[in-house]
């Protein structure tokens, strides 16, 4: 046992010092980064993303497609915005009396799109005011995207896009959509990009996804993936998933 012990030291004291000599000869810029987290609170860090909370949920929505073969719910963006007042397009959002918004969500919330698509501005799913009927402008089935088009004397702030060409691993996300059902309306979780281009097979081709861990389910599918400051950096598509294997945590979204 002593002599057990022994080894462990001698390769635990071996390993120590040859880290040492590592970062003394190879001193790299990663190695020169350095993060003063005493400059930092818990609760500025926790304002900073309720602060991006507040601004990256007011461009999202809840999207129910009435097809013929059934109903499917899931989430979009809002990610424009032209003012009316009357049947004139005003410039001034406080002069305006109606708002043409365009949202975009996946392609497979809507792809059953024949009777109507329904889209609930507020978590007041029982006040139709709160309701619009959106049609169909543009689908990519290969790319799995939608854009939807819905009218609303209601004013809702468009996101502001984040083009995801410089994202990095552990970088903090927040999902935001209508898990489950609609009494679950712009749910929001917390995670960490897993990897920034994450390139999955799908049939014979090969699809490039933000891979993160910020929880999604269904009814999440076309909602927004925003960074901490609350700009949207990708759509949120799909989660993998295997019961057998107790696969968990990786959640999939198409870039911005």
């Amino acid at each position: 046992m002593k002599k057990f012990n022994l080894i462990i030291l001698f390769v635990m004291l071996f390993t120590i010092s040859s880290c040492s000599l590592i970062n003394r000869e190879y001193n790299n810029s990663i190695n020169n980064k350095v993060v003063n987290v005493e400059d930092y609170t818990i609760e500025e860090f926790q304002d900073a993303l309720v602060i991006a909370t507040e601004k990256a949920q007011s461009s999202c929505v809840s999207v129910v497609d009435n097809g013929l073969i059934g109903t499917s719910l899931g989430s979009a963006v809002v990610v424009k915005r032209i003012n009316y007042r009357g049947n004139t397009v005003v410039s001034d959002v406080t002069q305006a009396t109606n708002f043409e918004y365009f949202a975009i969500t996946n392609y497979h919330v809507v792809e059953g799109y024949s009777r109507s698509i329904s889209v609930f501005l507020n978590e007041n799913i029982l006040d139709d005011s709160y309701k619009s009927s959106a049609t169909l402008v543009k689908k990519s089935d290969i790319e799995d995207l939608a854009l939807i088009k819905f009218t609303s004397p209601i004013l809702i702030e468009p996101c502001t896009i984040n083009i995801s060409t410089n994202l990095k691993k552990a970088q903090i996300v927040l999902a935001i959509g209508s898990p489950h059902s609609l009494e679950y309306y712009n749910t929001v979780s917390m995670g960490i990009i897993s990897h920034p281009n994450r390139f999955v097979t799908e049939g014979n081709k090969q699809v490039n996804y933000i891979q993160h861990d910020a929880a999604i389910n269904p009814g999440n599918s076309g909602g927004g993936l925003f960074d901490i400051n609350g700009n949207l950096i990708g759509i949120n598509t799909a989660r993998i998933e295997d019961n057998d294997d107790y696969i968990f945590g990786i959640s999939l979204s198409i870039p911005a």
